[in-house]
């Protein structure tokens, strides 16, 4: 890290070129974390199990009017935490017609990997004007291999890491001019408390 820094500092066509496109250079980390993700998808099935199956049968049940999950002793009794991301599971699975299965879920789960490195990155450069630490930051996300094997998890962590970074994105931007990044803001919250209740 202090090598990289000495060097860019020392040539000023590198930091120039650093300042000019580390935007772009961001998004393409999220694009290349995201094509990570989706090879891992396409590595084989991964079918969820423990509290993933119990969320997605949930979810499926609902579709279907049977509110068994909800009954004394069922699994969304226990843990009605989960009703957010059911409900969620519920429109995803109506608007794709149910034909993909858990499999949309895990794909749309790609996208949300990809916005998650680049509202982080975002963060970042909320935190610091110096490009080196910032490219260095977002660069780091592309060796975080537990975030791209999540792609596959279908549960609510990787929605609502989306949410949170989105959220700290704009609330660290927040000012009196910007009502809309407030609106951001507030909405990330709520998301955030949808998917992963345990963000309170």
């Amino acid at each position: 890290f202090l090598g990289v820094k000495s060097i860019v500092r020392k040539n000023a066509h590198i930091s120039d070129f650093l300042s000019k496109y580390h935007k772009l250079i961001q998004v393409g980390i999220a694009v290349l974390t995201g094509i990570v993700s989706f090879l891992i998808f396409l590595g084989g099935t991964r079918t969820p199990s423990a509290d993933q199956i119990q969320v997605y049968s949930a979810a499926l049940y609902f579709n279907e009017d049977n509110y068994i999950n909800l009954s004394k002793g069922g699994y969304v009794m226990m843990y009605p935490q989960q009703l957010g991301y059911i409900l969620y599971m519920q429109l995803v699975l109506k608007l794709s017609g149910g034909q993909f299965g858990f499999q949309i879920l895990q794909v749309i789960n790609i996208f949300f990997i990809m916005g998650i490195v680049y509202f982080a990155s975002c963060f970042i450069d909320d935190l610091t004007d110096d490009v080196v630490t910032r490219l260095l930051g977002s660069l780091l996300f592309l060796g975080l291999l537990p975030l791209q094997l999540l792609g596959t998890w279908v549960y609510g962590d990787i929605p609502f890491y989306f949410f949170l970074f989105l959220f700290l994105h704009y609330f660290s931007i927040l000012d009196k001019k910007k009502i809309k990044y407030a609106i951001i803001s507030i909405l990330a919250a709520i998301f955030c408390l949808i998917f992963r209740r345990h963000a309170l």
